[in-house]
């Protein structure tokens, strides 16, 4: 996946949903991510590759997550559900449509974004008393949202 331009002393995080099997307890390489660089001013690529290591435990005590990765699942899963809710509201789904924007709302609130979960509810009540999103409505949650993402750092 390309990432555009990156800033050095910025942070750029990338995330891969993946299914594993079950294995025995000890450390075990899932993948390998390969970046392709070219510094401003070079010609030359560079290339840097990182194994991917994942440590499975059979103790269910042990952390199962890093909570600043989860804090960005989150994020991605609220704007993937208002981005299929906006597009089943425009052929028509409303009930499917207010469910993910209702889904996304509470996502937002856990989160702590209180006035973009209350907006997003608020499209969801619209929806279900027959009212269409607006245009600049729709681009206000998506946008919105979508800079969640994008800060990282929190």
């Amino acid at each position: 996946m390309r990432l555009g331009d990156l800033i050095y002393g910025d942070t750029a995080s990338i995330v891969i949903d993946m299914m594993l099997p079950a294995r025995a307890t000890g450390a075990f390489r899932i993948a390998q991510a390969e970046l392709h660089a070219t510094l401003v001013g070079e010609e030359k690529e560079q290339i840097v590759k990182q194994d991917v290591l994942l440590e499975f435990t059979a103790d269910a005590n042990a952390a199962a997550y890093d909570p600043r990765v989860m804090n960005l699942v989150e994020k991605v899963t609220a704007f993937k559900l208002q981005t299929r809710a906006l597009a089943e509201a425009e052929v028509g789904n409303t009930s499917g449509a207010t469910q993910k924007l209702r889904a996304a709302a509470t996502r937002l609130l856990d989160l702590g974004e209180l006035e973009l979960a209350e907006k997003t509810r608020q499209q969801a009540e619209q929806l279900e008393q027959g009212a269409k999103i607006s245009a600049e409505t729709q681009k206000e949650l998506k946008y919105a949202t979508r800079r969640l993402t994008q800060k990282l750092e929190e």
